[in-house]
């Protein structure tokens, strides 16, 4: 395929596969065999700078969740990653003056870093900002732990502009909570 995705393919970059090769490692299970099982090229594991087709990406998430037994594979990787996986976006976002400009930032940017979710932010009456982020329709009905491995990463980037006890008055999914929390 070369380093390049056909621009009708939902693709995202290779950094947010950073951290699950070893993590996988410890967990039992070959990631490279995983990562051609998914139709996602190995390389990708070691690049930070590839587009990848999204759909690879999300079934890699899901896979290595049922291949190391482990249904928290997500927030398992989130302990490893920060908001630097997004590369470029992330260095824009660390620019903004304020939290919320960061937000903004994000919201508004998101598709340099993929074109196969969204994240959207929505006023609240006190002030506050409901974040959402989601897969964008058709990129795969199973997100688990792309989703989680998301919301954690920008809950981690909260606390660290907001102070460690930061936490969201609430955090809604589409599926149930898993059996171990990080």
């Amino acid at each position: 395929m070369g380093p390049f995705v056909e621009n009708r393919q939902v693709w995202v970059r290779s950094g947010v596969l950073a951290g699950a090769v070893p993590l996988l490692a410890e967990l039992g299970v070959d990631a490279d065999a995983l990562a051609a099982d998914c139709g996602l090229d190995p390389e990708a594991l070691a690049q930070a700078d590839l587009p990848v087709p999204g759909t690879a990406v999300v079934a890699f998430f899901e896979n290595a969740a049922e291949r190391s037994g482990c249904d928290d594979f997500g927030l398992r990787l989130s302990a490893r990653q920060d908001l630097s996986i997004l590369g470029p976006l992330w260095m824009t976002m660390r620019s903004a003056m304020t939290v919320r400009d960061a937000l903004q930032v994000l919201a508004q940017f998101f598709v340099v870093h993929t074109s196969g979710a969204l994240v959207s932010l929505e006023p609240q009456a006190d002030g506050s900002l409901l974040v959402s982020y989601a897969l964008s329709a058709g990129v795969s009905p199973r997100d688990r732990q792309t989703v989680e491995l998301g919301l954690a990463l920008l809950c981690h980037e909260m606390r660290l502009h907001c102070g460690a006890g930061w936490m969201p008055r609430a955090a809604p999914f589409t599926h149930g909570r898993p059996a171990s929390l990080v």
